[in-house]
């Protein structure tokens, strides 16, 4: 990210950011747009607000012990909140046609952990299916969704490429153990040594998913299962987010 963002963020390794003989050069224009964390239609302020209250979640999730407040909770609505700042400032609007291309899946009480990455896991199948189907025949471009398990202040992350010739759809198994998402990783946004990659985690992404709409946006511009470019005034219509 940007030099300028360092100011910020202090507890960040300075590796994280460009250089000053990156920016100062005749191509910072150029490199400034392979930069992950930047604005894009609003002001940098916005961008760097809505990163730090992200980035705010761990210190929650601790202190959940004290307020007796379910952590699941705590994170799912910080990664909410960063998906609608990235969603608006990419100047896209969604709508209740808009097929997500992600879904966030908090352990219920008394519910089993592997229950609940199977629950994430077919919601995301199903997800994927819909894409197949609105996008049929057109093959521009096949999103690859990511699925948020968050178990206390455990994060799993799970992926499913839409794309209906990869081979994770090539067999037909309705087994209630088997499906074609895929699991990432996981980590433990109390652990106080890791504020900073785990929350990095998340934020890198949330910025996947915004590039996944806009690429969605600019591949099927004629359909209602896409995300539109928002007019002046417009706001986003995704209750979820």
């Amino acid at each position: 990210m940007s030099r300028f963002w360092a100011s910020d963020f202090t507890t960040w390794p300075e590796s994280l950011f460009t250089s000053i003989s990156d920016e100062d050069s005749d191509s910072a224009i150029g490199d400034s747009e392979h930069l992950m964390f930047k604005s894009q239609n609003m002001s940098d302020n916005y961008a760097i607000k809505a990163l730090q209250e992200l980035f705010a979640v761990s210190g929650r999730v601790r202190d959940c012990s004290l307020l007796s407040v379910e952590p699941q909770f705590v994170v799912g609505k910080a990664i909410r909140q960063y998906l609608h700042w990235a969603i608006d400032d990419a100047g896209l609007k969604t709508t209740g046609q808009t097929i997500p291309v992600h879904c966030i899946c908090p352990r219920i009480p008394g519910e089993e952990i592997f229950a609940t990455i199977m629950r994430c896991s077919r919601k995301l199948e199903r997800l994927g299916k819909r894409h197949q189907m609105a996008h049929e025949g057109r093959e521009t471009f096949w999103p690859t969704m990511i699925g948020f398990v968050i178990a206390g202040p455990i994060v799993c992350l799970l992926s499913l490429d839409t794309d209906p010739s990869s081979e994770v759809w090539s067999t037909d198994d309705s087994s209630d153990e088997e499906s074609p998402a895929k699991f990432l990783t996981q980590f433990d946004l109390s652990e106080r040594e890791q504020d900073v990659w785990n929350s990095l985690a998340v934020a890198i992404c949330v910025i996947h998913l915004r590039d996944t709409l806009i690429e969605l946006a600019k591949s099927y511009p004629a359909s209602l299962a896409v995300p539109i470019i928002r007019g002046l005034g417009d706001e986003t219509d995704d209750e979820d987010l």
